[in-house]
């Protein structure tokens, strides 16, 4: 009964094969067949006290082993999650006026933005295109006023080169108030439309269906022309999501956002997204960040805390800066030391003062472009129905950076 018992164990995958093993066992020794197993001679020799390796290891034929079903390789839980978890910043918070700086080094790790939830209005709700074909060309682009900076087109142009799409995307400067003419005089090849300042809430006006993170945000910068009319998004949000979560996997409860307008607003919103629940505005003009505020309360899950920024502290696991380079004072530059995350929107010049010291500390650097990236990736997809393939837009817009 210990040979067999010892078969059991040593043939068996888990507990749920016992029976079938048993059956197989006790069938062969009712007819008198040896069980020729590969573990005969393993317990002999390992009752010699000589060491063996085991023959399933080793590559040999093993009998009984029709009854093995495939299984994960020991451990391999255990990889998976090393592998998942290698890369990632560990968790800090810092605060302005510390003698000395958490600095961690960091690798990117990749992570994947919720789908949007819509709201429904009128009769429409958020669609994406169907799956485009080499066949047939379709038309995108972005609008605003000021537009001809726009990186853009040249992130977008990438997608459809790398996969081969017949499509074409361009700048459209279109002023303040005249969006949905410009909309309404649109032909049946334009399928979508990226929205920049000073459209995004002309953009939400517009729209058949809008998505709750548009209406959460006050503004939509994506327009997908779906079957029931256009339907409004706003990829701003999820893109400041994935643009942190594949720089910084660790945790974060209070952030510091350096400045007041719009951008503000929309980071600050999506920092809600990466489990922050309190947020510290520092503005140049306490008395103009009303409307900031206001949006940021739109989300339940927020406090907000408004204060100077001369001499104001810097708290929190995350700071997002969206000011001017010529508004980085060496002494804001020096109250960042204490955050795991330096968020810096601006993405031209680059380096500014506060990536070029948050890269000299090891601190995990998000870049505007990280930014313009995830967010044109996330409207690739509902324009043409195809993943937008991240890396090539990346080294297409670092390479139009570059070239400026």
């Amino acid at each position: 009964m210990i040979t067999v018992a010892s078969i059991l164990q040593y043939e068996a995958n888990r507990s749920a094969d016992y029976p079938k093993v048993a059956r197989v066992i006790y069938n062969r020794l009712d007819d008198k067949m040896a069980l020729q197993t590969g573990l005969d001679g393993l317990l002999r020799q390992q009752a010699q006290g000589r060491r063996v390796d085991d023959p399933r290891r080793a590559g040999q034929r093993v009998a009984l082993q029709h009854l093995q079903a495939h299984r994960p390789a020991a451990g391999a839980d255990r990889l998976a999650r090393q592998g998942d978890d290698r890369g990632r910043a560990q968790p800090g918070a810092g605060q302005a006026g510390s003698s000395s700086c958490r600095t961690t080094r960091t690798r990117p790790r990749s992570s994947r933005p919720r789908s949007p939830s819509t709201t429904r209005r009128s009769t429409g709700s958020r669609s994406t295109a169907a799956p485009m074909t080499s066949a047939e060309q379709r038309r995108y682009g972005v609008v605003g006023d000021p537009v001809a900076h726009s990186l853009s087109p040249v992130l977008h142009r990438a997608g459809y080169a790398a996969l081969g799409l017949d499509a074409r995307y361009d700048a459209v400067q279109v002023p303040a108030g005249t969006l949905a003419a410009h909309v309404a005089g649109l032909g049946p090849e334009w399928g979508g439309l990226s929205v920049t300042a000073p459209l995004k809430r002309e953009a939400l006006a517009l729209a058949d269906s809008v998505t709750e993170r548009a209406t959460l945000a006050g503004g939509a910068n994506t327009l997908v022309r779906a079957a029931e009319g256009w339907a409004a998004d706003n990829t701003d949000l999820p893109g400041a999501v994935a643009a942190v979560r594949e720089r910084y996997a660790g945790p974060a409860g209070v952030a510091t956002v350096v400045g007041a307008g719009a951008t503000a607003a929309s980071v600050g919103l999506a920092l809600a997204d990466l489990g922050v629940r309190t947020i510290r505005l520092l503005a140049r003009d306490p008395s103009r960040a009303e409307e900031t505020v206001r949006a940021l309360l739109r989300d339940p899950r927020l406090e907000v805390d408004v204060l100077p920024l001369e001499g104001a502290a810097v708290v929190g696991e995350i700071v997002v800066s969206t000011i001017p380079v010529a508004a980085q004072t060496e002494g804001l530059v020096a109250a960042t030391c204490g955050s795991a995350v330096v968020f810096e929107v601006v993405y031209d010049p680059w380096p500014s003062p506060l990536a070029a010291a948050a890269a000299a500390r090891g601190q995990a650097l998000v870049s505007g472009l990280d930014l313009l990236v995830h967010r044109a990736v996330l409207q690739f997809a509902q324009f043409t129905g195809h993943n937008g393939p991240l890396d090539r837009m990346r080294t297409a817009g670092e390479q139009a950076l570059a070239s400026r």
